[in-house]
């Protein structure tokens, strides 16, 4: 993300988002965002599901108590995110296979401070 954002979720989490914060996205988990007027802001999203990120959550890797992940304005984190959809796609299965063997590399490393 870059930019400063005010956040709010369900679980009463209320912070000001800065550049270099990552946002996890829980379906069941409402979520507000205010953009300070006059301030411009980007983000970067990912979206995932399945049986290999249920693990994750069960395991507490990803947990809706901390919905916001702060790795500083480097943007480092954001290529390597961004490496993990920089294969060519081609139709099929192996593609997205790939992606989420990716992610279960870097999300990890990124989560426990690379």
């Amino acid at each position: 993300m870059d930019g400063n954002v005010k956040f709010a979720d369900v679980n009463s989490l209320h912070r000001t988002l800065a550049p270099g914060d990552l946002i996890v996205i829980f379906p069941e988990l409402a979520q507000a965002y205010e953009n300070r007027q006059g301030h411009d802001w980007t983000k970067f999203f990912l979206v995932f599901d399945g049986p290999v990120f249920d693990l994750w959550r069960q395991c507490g890797l990803l947990d809706t108590r901390q919905p916001t992940w702060h790795f500083g304005p480097d943007l480092y984190w954001l290529q390597k995110f961004e490496s993990v959809l920089g294969a060519p796609r081609k139709p099929g299965h192996v593609p997205p296979l790939l992606e989420v063997a990716r992610l279960q590399l870097v999300l990890p490393e990124a989560r426990c401070g690379g």
